[in-house]
């Protein structure tokens, strides 16, 4: 091959990597930068003064991984920089030539809004949402199941529109009931309530579905006339709530009135299982949060599998509980399969008999419904509708699922 073709070939190549909209780095075959573009350059530190060559990602993908991703932190003498990265091997026929160190460019997100990662098509469009609901001052009902970061992304719209210093009140509709609603919310002749307290930002009102009916009536008024007892009410009103209203409305538990009134906009947080491909980037993260010695270098190969193969019926919640129980199990190396709370539940029996893999089914049914629906009394009557049976018979189930741990 002629020096002109490769001079050619590697203008095409830089070029190629120029037009990226994210910070890339050209890695030799012993890890380093042997070409980074703008983005890269401009980077605080620049991706050519990381020490990128140390990244265990970056090791494996060089030693034949086809592509690897995970969340990873640069740490120099200049300054640390924290961000998702997508590791691409580049090979002739038989040999590998290094490698493709991307960066992506929503990661700054996460230090200025404090929100949890992502790495699937589902998340970046609820992030592409977020961004809209941004240029309104409308109430914003954020649906999903529990556990799924409702209230980060409530803070999120918050913190994108107003400046630190403005208040950011959460009241959790679940704890509350008539009287201390009443209370809490619109004031008495001893306190004057959230809403007289707050002459801007955001109340953020988690499981609103769960605010007594005298409650909801009230801030419906409220929310008509932007007013209480002839004072103005200027905060911007955001709920949360499950991923459909249907049989609240339907039960007459929710007043309709209100629901329109907070679902003028709406944001759906989709399940952890239906965005396997955001598991092991919230793992990472949870990870490099968890205080620990030192000595845990990360999740195996075989315990990231398993994580992603888990049901996770309290979404991110249980994942961030599951992340710091390994920890705790893990004194050093990588976290295996072993370390994770829930691997020896799932562990397939080797001689697992037919009322065996029964109990198991009913077990996880009833899991799974109880998750969603909450261990209350309410909730297990919602769950029972849920599974198609009657009140009583989950009662029993549940009763059989205890005898039979």
């Amino acid at each position: 091959m002629s020096e002109d073709y490769r001079e050619a070939e590697q203008t095409l190549l830089f070029g190629v990597l120029d037009a990226i909209p994210c910070p890339v780095a050209l890695l030799n075959r012993e890890g380093e930068a042997a070409y980074v573009n703008p983005m890269g350059e401009a980077c605080e530190p620049s991706l050519y003064e990381c020490d990128i060559a140390s990244l265990p990602i970056v090791q494996k993908c060089l030693g034949g991984t086809a592509a690897v991703g995970g969340w990873v932190t640069f740490t120099t003498e200049e300054g640390t920089l924290t961000g998702q990265a997508e590791v691409y091997i580049v090979r002739s026929e038989t040999v590998t030539m290094g490698a493709l160190f991307l960066l992506r460019p929503d990661i700054p997100r996460l230090g200025r809004y404090d929100v949890l990662p992502y790495a699937s098509k589902a998340m970046e469009a609820v992030w592409t949402q977020l961004e809209r609901l941004s240029q309104f001052g409308t109430p914003v009902l954020f649906l999903g199941e529990p556990g799924t970061g409702r209230s980060s992304f409530a803070r999120a719209l918050h913190a994108i529109q107003n400046t630190p210093d403005t208040p950011f009140v959460e009241v959790d509709c679940r704890t509350v009931d008539e009287k201390g609603a009443q209370r809490l919310l619109f004031g008495s002749e001893s306190r004057p309530g959230v809403l007289r307290s707050m002459s801007s930002g955001s109340l953020y009102l988690k499981d609103v579905h769960c605010l007594p009916m005298s409650a909801q009536r009230h801030l419906s008024e409220v929310i008509r006339h932007r007013t209480l007892d002839e004072a103005p009410v200027s905060v911007r009103f955001f709920a949360s709530g499950p991923p459909s209203f249907e049989e609240v409305l339907a039960d007459g538990r929710f007043e309709q009135t209100l629901h329109d009134q907070l679902a003028v906009m709406s944001l759906n947080i989709p399940p952890l299982r239906e965005r396997p491909d955001d598991i092991l980037p919230l793992a990472g993260w949870f990870l490099a949060r968890i205080p620990k010695n030192g000595d845990i270098e990360g999740f195996s190969d075989e315990a990231s599998h398993a994580l992603v193969r888990h049901a996770w019926p309290d979404n991110v919640r249980e994942l961030e509980a599951v992340v710091t129980e390994a920890v705790g199990r893990c004194a050093k190396g990588f976290i295996q399969p072993a370390h994770l709370p829930f691997f020896e539940a799932e562990k397939p029996r080797a001689k697992e008999s037919l009322q065996d893999m029964r109990l198991d089914f009913n077990r996880q049914r009833i899991e799974a419904a109880l998750a969603v629906y909450g261990h209350t009394v309410e909730g297990k009557r919602r769950a029972a509708k849920e599974l198609g049976i009657g009140l009583s018979t989950l009662y029993r189930l549940i009763a059989r699922e205890e005898s039979n741990p």
